[in-house]
């Protein structure tokens, strides 16, 4: 079994970790053309629709995701997922016209541009509903056991495309690039992928999907939806708040650093959220085939290989992160390194807390899960209208370490009492 995890979770963690390391070198050009407000400004408008994206991302493709599991197990039918498939599309279009018809959403960003524009919400709702079209191809992906071909259009080709683009379009205008420069890239980008994806899940369906009659159980999937997409909302909305407050309360050049600083710490959890990917697939099979000493094997093993991996980037940033922010993103970024310490020190609770949330999701306890993200999401929010006017980015990231380590321990002790997982890497079981 260690084996198996090993190789699938190693193909999963080769994929991000190429994937965000373009994504990084992204950033740096991003942060090199348009300077530390353009960056902010990206990253806002990304945060927001990744918010957007939650109910079909994380509500609808998750329920999709357990009923793949089940059908793969033969605890399950294609017919419902199937069906899954087929209205998670009329979902996606419905969010994205909601979106469409509130762009006040997108008048919040604090790069003092003001209004964006038709034509730049026309773009944005495009990568919106690509978007939720690639987490649905995901999560039936991630079903079937193929997280390495899910993972390998949105996490590496997909930064790349952006990339290109956008140095196609500055280089006619170098002088005069601009935020929507970065949007078009964007929006190309996100349809080439979306066209990619769908040909790796068309060749990499069973039979038995393919050949499905739908069913259709709207009022239990709707239901469950909900409280799914309510709980990863809160998740998403915990981990992003700070970046969100900060764009509120301090200044655009702040928002940037902060940015260079997100972008950091995320390559350094990268094996944690490559390792969830293989983690709720495995979490899913082990529930719907009653494997609970598999299941606590799993949690332990995956909690230590994800800490081991997470340990490196903090130390390397500890003793020389200022030489190193200089060296990649010039001059006046050297004030991202110090929110940058304390979103490393993040990313190390997060892999030593190991995968208590997606245990809880996959053992239907999202009920549960959920006001405690809500109170994690108020004492964030709470920590950042204090300490930020003190400490500006720094404030922020402090707020995010300590309300989100604190849900972090309060997930693992719930996992431990509840479903009789230990989910950290201390090797402390119930029976």
């Amino acid at each position: 079994m260690r084996r198996s995890l090993m190789i699938a979770g190693g193909g999963v963690a080769l994929v991000r970790l190429a994937g965000m390391a373009a994504g990084f070198t992204l950033t740096v050009t991003l942060a090199r053309v348009l300077g530390p407000a353009g960056v902010g400004g990206y990253g806002y408008i990304v945060m927001l629709l990744a918010l957007a994206a939650v109910p079909v991302n994380n509500g609808w493709a998750t329920i999709l995701l357990r009923a793949v599991s089940r059908a793969s197990s033969n605890r399950g039918n294609w017919g419902e997922v199937a069906g899954l498939m087929r209205w998670g599309v009329p979902l996606a279009l419905a969010i994205t016209a909601t979106f469409i018809l509130v762009p006040g959403l997108l008048f919040l960003g604090p790069w003092g541009q003001g209004l964006l524009g038709y034509t730049a919400i026309a773009l944005l709702s495009c990568v919106l509903f690509f978007d939720q079209l690639s987490g649905l191809r995901l999560a039936v992906l991630r079903g079937l056991n193929y997280p390495v071909w899910g993972q390998i259009p949105e996490m590496l080709i997909r930064p790349l495309l952006i990339l290109g683009v956008f140095l196609v379009l500055t280089a006619f205008h170098p002088e005069e690039a601009t935020l929507f420069d970065a949007f078009v890239a964007l929006v190309v980008a996100s349809g080439l992928t979306t066209v990619i994806g769908g040909t790796i899940l068309w060749r990499k369906s069973p039979t038995a999907l393919n050949t499905a009659k739908s069913e259709t159980r709207m009022r239990v999937w709707g239901g469950s939806a909900l409280m799914l997409a309510g709980n990863a909302g809160l998740v998403v909305l915990n981990a992003q708040i700070d970046f969100l407050m900060l764009g509120v309360l301090a200044t655009p050049e702040d928002l940037g650093h902060y940015r260079v600083a997100m972008q950091i710490a995320l390559l350094s959890g990268f094996a944690y959220t490559a390792l969830n990917m293989i983690a709720m697939q495995r979490f899913a099979y082990f529930f719907a085939s009653d494997g609970q000493d598999d299941l606590q094997k799993s949690a332990t093993f995956l909690a230590q290989l994800a800490f081991g991996c997470t340990l490196p980037l903090p130390l390397l940033f500890w003793f020389w992160g200022e030489p190193i922010l200089i060296a990649l993103f010039g001059l006046g970024f050297e004030a991202a390194l110090q929110p940058l310490i304390f979103l490393l020190g993040l990313q190390v609770v997060n892999a030593g807390a190991g995968f208590a949330h997606s245990i809880l999701i996959m053992a239907h306890r999202e009920n549960l899960v959920l006001p405690t993200t809500l109170v994690a999401a108020l004492l964030n929010a709470f920590l950042c209208v204090v300490l930020v006017p003190l400490y500006g980015s720094q404030g922020a990231a402090i707020s995010s370490l300590i309300s989100l380590s604190l849900w972090n321990l309060t997930l693992v002790l719930m996992t431990y009492k509840l479903v009789c997982i230990n989910t950290s890497i201390f090797r402390i079981e119930r029976y």
